[in-house]
């Protein structure tokens, strides 16, 4: 589903992608995992286009993204869902509005239309009775939940997310990421960012791990749990002492 080729970004002086790969197969969840600072969010924006690499090619399903301008670049992000780390709802608008604003902008859909499919999108989340809340009032689950709600509503072939539930407590964490695996399942390509790896691998197919602009590990949970590379070990069991340094993040 997405190809990342030989992928440099430089932002400032900081060089954060360095000839990054990534094959992210077709209707499964990859899990991007690193160091904070290490270019996860970057390459998330990249695949999406938000970002322009310095060289290198991003592919989404047969297509070669950084060829893609005006129009063509529009019709292409439809085909993507991206909840970006903190939700980014905006702030004047209530839920039912920030999960209309996708088909509102990008279809020609009758209100009637809309209406039913954003109140079946919150239905899925559980946020039907929240529809005139503005984002203001909602809880940190209840935000991630119609964030991911406005990801899915023009019905993507591929989801990207940015630490889908961070700052959450466990329980409403799980509730995330059981309903990330529900998406999955019906045939939705997810490529995640996450830190919490004893959360996710119960529902990752694939885990990642970016250091100094590559990736350095690439592998199903069991094995990359069992990994014989030191800087994978090492973040795995969050020991201070090894191969890791200050300079290796932020």
């Amino acid at each position: 589903m997405i190809k990342v080729i030989n992928l440099y970004k430089k932002i400032e002086k900081k060089i954060v992608l360095n000839g990054l790969n990534l094959h992210v197969q077709k209707g499964k969840i990859t899990v991007i995992t690193g160091l904070s600072g290490s270019g996860k969010s970057i390459l998330l924006k990249t695949i999406v286009g938000l970002v322009k690499p310095d060289s290198g090619k991003v592919i989404v399903d047969g297509e070669d993204i950084s060829t893609l301008r005006g129009a063509k670049l529009i019709n292409f992000r439809k085909k993507i869902g991206f909840l970006f780390q903190g939700g980014a709802l905006f702030d004047s608008l209530s839920v039912f509005d920030n999960v209309a604003f996708p088909l509102r902008e990008h279809t020609k859909l009758s209100k009637k239309e809309i209406e039913s499919k954003v109140m079946h999108e919150l239905q899925e989340v559980g946020l039907a009775d929240s529809v005139n809340k503005l984002p203001s009032e909602l809880s940190g689950g209840m935000n991630k939940r119609a964030a991911l709600a406005r990801a899915l509503i023009l019905n993507p072939d591929c989801l990207l997310l940015d630490e889908p539930a961070t700052g959450l407590d466990p329980v409403m964490a799980k509730i995330i990421y059981d309903m990330i695996d529900k998406i999955s399942t019906k045939g939705i390509t997810v490529l995640m960012i996450s830190h919490n790896l004893q959360a996710v691998s119960r529902i990752a197919d694939f885990i990642a791990m970016i250091c100094r602009g590559q990736i350095i590990e690439y592998n199903i949970p069991d094995k990359f749990f069992t990994s014989e590379n030191p800087i994978v070990q090492q973040f795995i069991s969050g020991r201070a002492h090894g191969p890791i340094g200050l300079n290796m993040g932020d």
